[in-house]
């Protein structure tokens, strides 16, 4: 059964801080998708994929978060898509916009 408790720690990695602080400074909302989500719910461990859509700009978000994060690597940016990606020491987070 998964708990209040079981979902703080599925989502107690540094990146979702730093997600939630960085849209909030930007006065948007964004929001864990897909399969951390499902994850956090099986109550699997070791997620190695963050996905995340926000309201606004999906490249913005990601660079803001990127330049915040100690150990994020490569920034990749797919404008066509409205999207990028970060690699955080083994796990990407993917970023999208509504």
């Amino acid at each position: 059964m998964t708990t209040n408790k079981n979902l703080h720690q599925a989502f107690s990695d540094p990146i979702f801080s730093a997600i939630g602080e960085i849209a909030e400074k930007m006065q948007t909302r964004a929001f864990a998708i897909g399969g951390c989500v499902r994850d956090a719910l099986l109550q699997r461990k070791d997620t190695k994929d963050i996905d995340v859509v926000c309201e606004g700009s999906g490249i913005a978000l990601a660079k803001a978060v990127a330049d915040q994060l100690p150990n994020a690597g490569k920034l990749s940016v797919f404008k066509n898509y409205g999207t990028a990606m970060i690699q955080v020491g083994s796990t990407s987070s993917f970023v999208s916009q509504l």
